[in-house]
């Protein structure tokens, strides 16, 4: 097995080893078999999960982050920095009818992409410029709206980045940031670990007959992730708020969002009537049907969402631990 990449920031374009790993990067994504977590949880029904991660983000729990921007306008051009997920991203563009984009992304496939989707869909609002967000130049007092998801804690040169959103930012303008911010590298703390791992197996005693499988934390070096995949996750909140102004941040997920984790979703067996969730396209590579729920809603007892969510609550206001997803909001410093 090669040994995991692991940069040293800043990086520079003419870095071999990164020049190899940027382009094993884009070919990741430019994958059919490779679906974001955003669009596998778009595609999932409103059950206690996305209730719960919706009112952390925006306090209430039938509107979604991406539900706030449209609040907050009116826009006229955008940028959304990496291809994050098409599902939000449609919603994103119905939801701000009178925004003309920039989709930039490290992957040509992506933006190749999202132009088939979109370009005859909204006319005269979409175009694309492929970026390394490591090295990219922004045009100063551009865009009144910037969008971000899932997409941040892959760039190693975070200053860099930070500071040219600021740059690009027109004075009136927003930044909207919706990002995994937990630890580096998904290197977990123990203390973290122990939390999610003590309220799962309280569960498996208490429910001896559902047979649910034994946490097999997921192994960070074995090729499953992209390479830059979280590589300075944990730094993403603090750089943005040295480069912008932060005007409103929500965090959630430092005990739940272990769950993505924690190897089980993998492991289990849905009864034969059971249509698939769409989370199972990442844990398990498999189809992506219409969901009824997302697996772990299927698995885990009212009783083990009720603990999960108050230990979540807990600690991540407590911001012991990094918190695992952050939706914020930024203006021009």
């Amino acid at each position: 097995m090669a040994q995991p990449y692991t940069p040293i920031p800043p990086v520079h374009p003419d870095d071999a080893a990164y020049q190899a790993a940027a382009a094993a990067e884009a070919a990741h994504w430019s994958d059919p078999a490779t679906i974001s977590v955003a669009d596998a949880l778009a595609l999932a029904p409103l059950g206690p999960m996305k209730r719960y991660y919706n009112r952390r983000c925006t306090g209430s729990e039938l509107q979604a982050w991406l539900d706030v921007i449209s609040q907050n306008g009116p826009y006229t051009r955008g940028l959304i920095l990496g291809c994050g997920g098409i599902v939000y991203e449609e919603r994103i563009l119905e939801a701000n009818p009178d925004v003309a984009w920039t989709f930039c992304d490290i992957d040509p496939g992506s933006l190749h992409h999202r132009l088939d989707r979109f370009a005859d869909r909204y006319p005269g609002r979409i175009q694309d410029r492929q970026l390394d967000f490591n090295f990219a130049e922004l045009e100063p007092n551009a865009y009144d709206l910037i969008v971000s998801a899932a997409s941040l804690h892959h760039v190693v040169n975070l200053e860099h980045i930070a500071a040219q959103i600021n740059r690009a930012l027109t004075p009136e303008g927003r930044f909207y940031l919706s990002d995994f911010t937990g630890a580096s590298g998904f290197r977990f703390p123990e203390g973290q670990r122990r939390v999610f791992e003590v309220l799962y197996e309280r569960e498996r005693a208490r429910r001896p007959e559902a047979h649910l499988p034994p946490i097999a934390w997921r192994n960070v070096d074995d090729g499953t992730y992209s390479p830059f995949e979280a590589v300075r996750s944990a730094d993403v909140i603090a750089v943005l708020a040295r480069h912008l102004r932060e005007e409103s941040r929500r965090a959630v997920g430092t005990v739940i969002g272990l769950l993505f984790f924690a190897g089980i979703a993998e492991q289990y067996r849905r009864p034969p009537k059971k249509r698939p969730s769409p989370l199972d396209r990442i844990l398990r590579r498999g189809a992506v049907p219409a969901a009824d729920t997302i697996v772990w809603e299927e698995m885990l007892s009212p009783a083990c969402f009720a603990d999960l969510i108050l230990a979540d609550e807990l600690l991540t206001d407590a911001n012991i631990f990094p918190p695992n997803n952050t939706f914020a909001i930024y203006s021009k410093a």
